[in-house]
This record gives structure tokens, sequence and C-alpha cells, in this order.
């Protein structure tokens, strides 16, 4: 029994299954650290919702493929961080729309797709959206997802919430997304750290970025598949790392030796 544990590191275990005992979290209710990120763990146990003081949890890398309903009793919990959970498909509402502690949520490269308001089922069985996000996450300060519709970008970029606390953004395999579209989330999303853009066909042509009101925070930028983009046309003051990817219309680019603070530079296919 270890009744005084406050921190719990468990990431990296060195093995192909691994299991977290239903009974390890009874003993554990003073805990407010777990990382179990970068573990074979397939299944996260219901008794999770025994450590109510728990503050960060981290389930980065793991196996996880559901999260329990229990979670939702981690009611002071202020960090989640599911990022490249490749085999997490089911988050049942009730495992986050009570955690109104939470000041960080990543999801950015999760298997899970979240849904818009008009996707989502009205009795909440396809799990949790975005309107659930907005509606009961109230500290929410920092997210990490990543976008597969149109309707959940417009949900997004209309909510002053989102336009607040969204900090990386991968949009991917969206067909009819255009210029004006990316335009204004470039506007709105005046927190954003990190895009990605991948698979868009919608996109053909000259990227033409303001400066002055468009992606002045960027670091990270992602350009992959984008098989009709010929050009960029802007300037982006933060910009540390640019990726390029399978974009084989776009010849130049000239535009990326004026960017001030460029740190990294891939040029892949």
């Amino acid at each position: 029994e270890c009744p005084k544990l406050i921190t719990l590191l468990m990431l990296r275990t060195p093995y192909y299954s691994f299991t977290v005992p239903p009974n390890l979290f009874a003993s554990m209710q003073a805990l407010r650290v777990l990382d179990l990120s970068r573990t074979p763990l397939s299944e996260l146990p219901s008794a999770i919702g025994l450590l109510v003081e728990l503050r960060h949890l981290n389930l980065h890398w793991t196996n996880v493929q559901s999260l329990p309903e229990d979670m939702g009793k981690l009611v002071k919990l202020r960090q989640l961080d599911l990022s490249e959970t490749l085999c997490l498909t089911k988050v049942p509402r009730a495992a986050l729309v009570t955690l109104r502690s939470l000041q960080s949520l990543n999801l950015f490269d999760s298997a899970y797709k979240m849904k818009s308001r008009e996707e989502d089922g009205k009795d909440g069985r396809d799990g949790v959206c975005l309107r659930d996000l907005e509606d009961n996450l109230g500290g929410l300060e920092d997210l990490e997802l990543n976008i597969f519709t149109s309707q959940c970008l417009q949900d997004l970029v209309d909510s002053k919430k989102f336009q607040r606390c969204t900090r990386k953004l991968e949009i991917g395999r969206l067909s009819d997304l255009t210029f004006g579209d990316l335009s204004v989330a470039s506007e709105r999303l005046q927190n954003l750290e990190y895009l990605g853009i991948s698979e868009c066909r919608g996109l053909e042509g000259v990227w033409r970025v303001d400066s002055v009101t468009q992606l002045r925070r960027l670091k990270g930028l992602r350009l992959s598949k984008l098989e009709g983009l010929r050009n960029v046309e802007g300037y982006f003051p933060c910009l540390k790392r640019l990726v390029i990817s399978g974009c084989h219309q776009l010849n130049d680019l000239n535009w990326a030796g004026r960017l001030p603070r460029l740190e990294e530079l891939q040029i892949l296919n």
C-alpha cells in the first residue's frame, strides 16, 4: 500500500503486453501524477476513478482502445495527454464532460475522430464531440487535435473558446477545403503554434497568408500530399520548423528563405 504516493511513472515499460491490476489504485488515492506513456497498455481499468486527487494523466503512445466512464470522477484533473493513442476509438461523454478543472487536452494524432455538433448523435452514443468540450470544459486553455471533416473545422473556428485555446491542429483529408476556409481558420486561431495540412485536394494554386492577421505565433508547419499547391505567399514571423512532403507542384521555395527564425527545413518525397 502507498497511501502517500504522489507521483507514479511507469513509462517506457519494455514488455509486449502490459496490464494495470484493477486493485492497484485502491491504495494510491493521494496520487497526483500518473504517467503511463509509451507502454503497451491496452486497457485502463475503471478503478482509475478512485484517484480523486489526480492532476496529471499521461497516456501518450499507449495502446488504450477506450476510456472508462469512471474517468469522469477525476474532477481535479488538469492535464490529460492522449496524443498518439493509435488504438483509441472510444471516448464516452461521461469520461470527459465532468472534468471541469481540465486545462490541457491533447488528442493530437489519436485514432479518435472528433465530431461536430451536427455529426454527433443526439443521445451522445457516438462519444464526446466538440460541443461537449465547449459546453463543459470551461477552464480549457490548451487543446491539440486532428480534424477530418469540414463541419468540425467550422465549429472549431466559430467558437470563441477554441479560437483562444487551440494550440496544435492537423487538418487532414478534407477534399472540399479551400484557401478561403484556410484563411478564416488562420485568422481566427490566433494562438495556434503548430499547423499540419495533409491530403486536401481542394487546395489548388497559391496559398496567400496575411502576415498581419494570420498565424503570427505559428512555430511549426507541415504541408503533406497537397498535390495542387503551387506556391506559398506570406510571412511567418515565428516559424521554426517547416516540413514539406509530397507536394509535387510546389517548385518555388524562395518564401522559405525569408523566414527569420527558421531552424529546421525538411523536404521529403
